[in-house]
């Protein structure tokens, strides 16, 4: 496994752990940061922002994305984010 992929697969662990407190938080908890958001949100935008310096690694992060429901919902509601995922793929631009 390439250094690439196992720093991605380093942010799914993450991504994962944070969506699972998130999941469990949110409907007590009495602000953003006992809910867990924002991690969730830093660990998804460092997922958005992860580089693709080939197509292998855009599909790998693409599929990813669209087998988590709730972060394509999330960015079917956040513009922001769909920028960060589309400025990742730059780098592709000399493939």
């Amino acid at each position: 496994m390439t250094r690439s992929q196992t720093e991605f697969y380093e942010l799914i662990k993450e991504y994962k752990t944070a969506s699972a407190f998130y999941q469990d938080n949110v409907e007590q908890a009495e602000s953003d940061e006992a809910s867990g958001i924002l991690v969730l949100r830093d660990v998804v935008g460092r997922i958005l922002l992860e580089p693709c310096a080939t197509p292998e690694e855009m599909v790998r992060k693409v599929s990813f994305i669209l087998s988590e429901n709730f972060l394509v919902e999330w960015l079917g509601e956040e513009s922001d984010m769909v920028r960060m995922l589309l400025a990742s793929f730059m780098c592709l631009k000399d493939v």
